[in-house]
């Protein structure tokens, strides 16, 4: 999944230099890529550090 590596990317460079918490790094590429992937089950959600 592109997607998924450009997000975690994206949550990687938060953690290292910007002042954006991981969780929430976390939780705006689950938001972002829920409508891209009709196919998840809602129960991966669970399994995120939140």
């Amino acid at each position: 999944m592109p997607a998924l590596g450009r997000f975690a990317w994206l949550g990687d460079g938060a953690l290292r230099g910007q002042s954006i918490p991981y969780g929430t790094a976390v939780g705006v590429a689950a938001i972002l890529m829920l409508p891209r992937s009709p196919a998840l089950p809602p129960s991966w959600l669970a399994a995120l550090p939140w």
